[in-house]
């Protein structure tokens, strides 16, 4: 793994510890994991609005295997946010 893919990993990995139990991000987890990268390293990454559109830009369904360690994981999540039914991943 190079060696600065590995730094951005654990950077994320401890800015998320952090904030464990935050508020903040309630149902906005792709934020929480977006915030994690971006805010811990001071880089910008791009995506979807919510955790599924981001899977379907990413073309999440394609990959196999086990993800390796600072991998985005996607999987279908459906439910009511603000009074609206839908898969909105996670």
């Amino acid at each position: 793994m190079d060696k600065n893919y590995d730094k951005y990993i654990n950077n994320a990995i401890e800015w998320a510890i952090c904030h464990l139990n935050s508020k903040e991000y309630c149902f906005i987890c792709l934020a929480f994991v977006e915030d994690a990268l971006e805010r811990s390293n001071g880089i910008e990454i791009f995506g979807g609005d919510f955790a599924k559109e981001s899977a379907d830009l990413y073309e999440a369904n394609k990959q196999t295997g086990v993800p390796p360690k600072g991998t985005f994981v996607f999987y279908d999540c459906f439910g009511v946010i603000n009074g609206e039914r839908k898969n909105w991943g996670h």
